[in-house]
C-alpha cells in the first residue's frame, strides 16, 4: 500500500457535502498541529451530519481535551455505532481511541499496545502513526520517537508530527534536537501557544534566561491572556529585573482584560513579583484585596492562578496547616462551580496531596480525589505529570510507588512533567531510595529556575536538593543548597 497522508484524497461518506468540506478542513489544521480549530471544524461537520462517522472517531479525541472527558465518551460511543461508516484504516484505530478516552481509570499499558498494534498494521500512514504516538510521548518517548520520524519522512509538511518529534526529543534529553524539530513544527504550521511553551521549557531546563525572555514574549503575542506573562515576570526577575522595570508587563497583561477585571489582573501580578521577591506580607495583603468579578471575560482563569498564588504562598512560608485549610477549601469550591471555564481542576492532586499532608483530609479520601482527576484526565503523559503533584506530599508508599511507575526510564529527564512539578519528581526519586536519579533531576530543577512563576517550587526543589546530598555526602553542595532556603524562609 502506498504511503498516505492525513491529507490523502479518500471518498468519505457523508448526507451533506459541508459536512465533508468541514471535515477536510479539520484534517488541515490538524496536519497544522491545531487542534483547537480543529476541534471546532468538526464540531460544524458534525452539526451538519450528525451522523458523519470519520468525524465522530476525531472529534472524540478533541473533545476529550476541549471539553473533558464525558464529551470525548459520547463522541466515541456515537462512532462505535457507526463503525460500519467507518473505513478499515478507521475501524483499527477504533480500539486505541477507546483505550485513550473510555477507559477509566486510564489504561497506560492497553494503550501502549494498542498503540503499537495500529504502527505495526499501518507503517505507512502517517495519520495513524502519529494518533499512535500522541498521547505516549512522555511515557514511551523512543516508540513516539520512531512514529514521528516515519511519519515526516512520509509528509515533511506535517506540522503535528514535529511536534511530536520535538517533545519525544525533548523527553530523552536531546534538548538541541528537540528545539529545531518545535521551530519546525511552527514553520510548517501554525505559531501555537503551546509548541512556543514548550520551547520556553526546553531553554529553561538547559539554563538559558534569554531565550526563555524570547519565547515568553513570543507567547504573548500569541495569546495574550494566556500564563506567558507570569512566565515572564519569573524570567525578568531571574534576570535581575526589579519593580520598575516590570510595571510595564503588568500594564499591558491588566489592558488586555475587560476593565472591571483590570484592577484585580494588577493585583494578582503585583503578588506574584512579591513572591518572587520574597515580600510574602505584602503578597497577601494584595491577594487578601484582591476580588474578581465572576462575570467577565477571563475570570475563571484570572481565580485559578490567585487560587494558585495564594497557596504558593503558604507553602513557600512552611505554613502547612494554612496550605492544607486553602488545598481544602478549594476541593469544596471546584465541586461547587460548574463553568467550564472556572480552573481549579488543575490544582486538584495538588490540593489532595497537601491537604492529606497537613491533618484536613484523610489519606483515604485524598487517594480518591487523586483517582477521580486522574479517571476524567485523557492525556497519559498530562496526568502522569500532575499525579507527581500529590504522591510526594501525602507520603504513601503505595502513591509513590505508582508515581514512579509512571515516570521515564531513570536515566531520562522528566521534561514531559509541568514546568511546576518537576521538584515533586525529585522528591518521588528520594522518598523511594533512587537517589543519584534524584540529585540529577534536584540538580537540574535548582540551577534552571525552571518555574520562577512559583517560586515555593525552586525553595522546595533546594530543600530537597539538599536531602539528596546529604545522603550522598556531599556536604558542601548541600550546605549551599540549604543557605538558599534559608533566606527565603528567613523572610517569611
Amino acid at each position: 500500500e502506498r504511503p498516505r497522508g492525513i491529507l490523502a484524497d479518500d471518498t468519505v461518506a457523508s448526507t451533506s457535502a459541508d459536512a465533508v468540506v468541514l471535515y477536510r478542513s479539520a484534517l488541515a489544521r490538524m496536519r497544522a498541529s491545531n487542534w483547537v480549530a480543529a476541534h471546532a471544524e468538526l464540531g460544524r461537520a458534525l452539526q451538519a451530519d450528525p451522523t458523519f462517522a470519520p468525524a465522530l472517531l476525531r472529534c472524540a479525541l478533541t473533545a476529550s481535551f476541549y471539553e473533558g472527558a464525558d464529551a470525548g465518551r459520547v463522541r466515541f460511543r456515537e462512532a462505535a455505532r457507526a463503525r460500519d461508516r467507518l473505513a478499515p484504516r478507521d475501524r483499527a484505530l477504533l480500539p486505541l481511541v477507546e483505550a485513550i478516552v473510555l477507559t477509566d481509570p486510564p489504561d497506560f499499558e492497553q494503550t501502549l499496545r494498542r498503540a503499537r498494534e495500529v504502527s505495526e498494521a499501518y507503517p505507512d500512514d502517517a495519520e495513524l502513526l502519529l494518533l499512535s504516538g500522541f498521547t505516549l510521548v512522555g511515557t514511551e518517548p523512543e516508540f513516539a520517537r520512531k512514529n514521528a520520524v516515519r511519519a515526516l519522512e512520509i509528509d515533511p509538511g506535517y506540522a503535528d508530527a514535529w511536534q511530536m518529534l520535538g517533545g519525544a526529543l525533548a523527553t530523552l534529553d536531546r534538548f538541541a534536537e528537540a528545539s529545531v524539530a518545535l521551530e519546525r513544527c511552527i514553520t510548517e504550521g501554525t505559531e501555537g501557544a503551546d509548541v512556543v511553551f514548550e520551547l520556553a521549557l526546553l531553554a529553561a531546563v538547559q539554563g538559558d534566561l534569554r531565550s526563555m525572555e524570547r519565547h515568553a514574549r513570543r507567547g504573548i503575542a500569541v495569546e495574550p491572556n494566556g500564563h506567558f506573562r507570569r512566565f515572564l515576570l519569573g524570567v525578568l526577575f531571574a534576570r535581575g529585573a526589579r519593580r520598575a522595570a516590570i510595571a510595564p508587563v503588568i500594564e499591558q497583561a491588566a489592558a488586555t482584560m475587560p476593565p472591571s477585571m483590570r484592577r484585580a489582573t494588577a493585583g494578582v501580578y503585583e503578588a506574584s513579583f512579591d513572591i518572587l521577591e520574597g515580600d510574602f506580607a505584602s503578597a497577601a495583603s494584595r491577594l487578601d484585596a484582591t476580588e474578581i468579578e465572576q462575570d467577565e471575560g477571563g475570570w475563571g482563569e484570572m481565580l485559578s492562578t490567585k487560587a494558585s498564588l495564594r497557596l504558593d504562598l503558604a507553602l513557600e512560608c512552611g505554613e502547612l496547616k494554612a496550605a492544607g485549610a486553602l488545598a481544602l477549601a478549594y476541593l469544596d469550591e471546584r465541586e461547587a462551580r460548574e463553568r467550564p471555564s472556572f480552573t481549579l481542576k488543575d490544582l486538584t492532586p495538588l490540593c489532595a496531596g497537601v491537604a492529606a499532608r497537613s491533618g484536613m483530609l484523610h489519606r483515604r479520601d485524598a487517594i480518591a480525589e487523586r483517582d477521580a482527576w486522574l479517571s476524567a484526565t485523557r492525556d497519559v503523559s498530562l496526568g502522569a505529570a500532575w499525579g507527581l503533584a500529590f504522591a510526594p506530599w501525602v507520603d504513601d508508599a503505595a502513591a509513590l510507588a505508582e508515581a514512579r511507575k509512571t515516570m521515564p526510564a531513570p536515566e531520562r529527564f522528566l521534561f514531559f512533567t509541568r514546568d511546576t512539578f518537576r521538584a515533586e519528581a525529585g522528591l518521588v526519586l528520594l522518598r523511594i531510595g533512587e537517589i543519584d536519579h534524584a540529585l540529577a533531576r534536584l540538580r537540574v530543577v535548582a540551577r534552571a529556575c525552571l518555574a520562577p512563576s512559583a517560586p515555593f517550587r525552586s525553595t522546595h526543589a533546594n530543600l530537597w536538593l539538599g536531602e539528596a546530598c546529604e545522603a550522598r555526602g556531599l556536604r558542601d553542595e548541600a550546605l549551599a543548597a540549604y543557605r538558599t532556603v534559608i533566606a527565603r524562609w528567613c523572610r517569611a
